[in-house]
């Protein structure tokens, strides 16, 4: 290459890259303000509703399952939960953004710590009691072409739903609107087997061709509420029943043969269990059956 030509390109390459790097700083800050238009739409969007956290998330994130009553619990907190953008860096032909949100929230696990089952009242009172909380988060955002979509939204959704599905909220009568883990853990003293031929407590875990199994639930409060008692046998529910208890201490199923409540009780481990949604949130120890 002569000397003409290179002094040549050397201009050109002057006079252009100053072209080529503002072009790319320009492109930067379109794409910086698009992502921070998308992030701004997110949160509003996740502090109105939530569960549509997902549609903001490439990796699922895990979101509780709360009843009517909790969900009045949590919506209450929400009020709080607010969040500032404080930083986005990108740079030209990334395909990712960094991205530091500022979240002020109320960290609902230390109430449930404190208060697990309560009334609506109790709930919104230490709701308004609490303080805020600040902690900063950061976030990467993937982008591809113009779409964007925050990478994993994990912590943002522990941060919004730890504790409420550990509470159980009471009526002004102190019965719970819905039975769940909570409330068994607090009041359910423990589950104890009968002997249906003598009508007393079986001593230790065995019991040998029994007419029926009877398992009781004790509680430390009288209350008012419709159980529904699983049986299981080796692992599995073979039975079920609803018993109703008004103002009442104890919760007792009869699983009976001549009942026509299980078709036989053979040789095996059997356990009891209080279900919720036909799920067990509280069982009894098994008793073994020969």
């Amino acid at each position: 290459m002569n000397k003409k030509k290179l002094v040549a390109l050397l201009l050109t390459v002057v006079l252009v890259l100053p072209f080529m790097l503002s072009g790319c700083s320009l492109l930067e800050k379109i794409t910086i303000d698009k992502a921070t238009e998308y992030i701004e739409e997110a949160f509003d969007a996740i502090k109105s509703d939530p569960s549509c956290i997902n549609d903001f998330s490439k990796k699922e994130v895990d979101i509780p399952s709360l009843d009517e009553y909790q969900q009045l619990v949590f919506d209450e907190a929400m009020d709080s939960f607010n969040f500032e953008l404080t930083s986005v860096d990108y740079e030209y032909g990334d395909e990712t953004l960094s991205v530091v949100i500022e979240l002020s929230f109320i960290e609902f696990a230390d109430i449930s710590s404190e208060l697990s089952c309560g009334t609506q009242e109790a709930f919104s009172e230490a709701i308004s009691d609490a303080r805020t909380k600040d902690k900063k988060v950061k976030l990467t955002l993937n982008k591809k072409n113009s779409e964007f979509i925050f990478k994993d939204l994990s912590d943002i959704a522990e941060l919004a739903f730890e504790g409420y599905e550990g509470i159980c909220i009471l009526d002004e009568n102190g019965n719970p609107y819905i039975v769940n883990g909570a409330f068994l853990e607090l009041h359910c003293l423990g589950c104890y087997w009968y002997d249906p031929m003598t009508g007393n407590p079986i001593s230790g875990s065995n019991l040998s061709s029994p007419v029926a199994l009877q398992p009781v639930f004790y509680f430390d409060m009288p209350f008012s509420y419709t159980f529904t008692i699983g049986l299981y046998k080796d692992g599995d529910l073979i039975a079920s029943m609803e018993i109703i208890m008004v103002d009442a201490l104890t919760c007792m199923a009869d699983f009976s043969v001549a009942a026509g409540d299980v078709t036989s009780l053979s040789s095996g481990s059997y356990s009891a269990s209080i279900l919720v949604d036909e799920e067990p949130v509280y069982s009894s120890d098994d008793i073994n059956v020969n």
